[in-house]
């Protein structure tokens, strides 16, 4: 369950923890999945950010993971599932 700060329920989410060095870009990351439309997402990343998370600006973990380990023989494009993923920002 995701909460504001008061402990109003916001929705019923997964959130997974990627552990630093271990994940795709060697930072701490946590990746939460709300429920569909417009609401429950805007609720949940604007809980998140007064609970001092930030949301990763476009691009950024592509350019983290660039910067820091090479992607070898097959590129960026290994990266992309081609789903057409976006954030709530962009």
């Amino acid at each position: 369950m995701a909460r504001d700060a008061n402990g109003a329920v916001l929705d019923d989410v997964i959130a997974v923890r990627y552990a630093a060095p271990h994940s795709f870009t060697g930072e701490d990351l946590l990746e939460i999945t709300t429920h569909g439309g417009a609401i429950a997402p805007a609720a949940v990343t604007a809980a998140a950010i007064v609970a001092g998370a930030r949301e990763a600006a476009p691009g950024e973990f592509t350019q983290g993971r660039l910067g820091r380990r090479p992607w070898g023989d097959l590129g960026p494009r290994a990266q992309s599932s081609g789903g057409g993923d976006q954030s709530i920002g962009g």
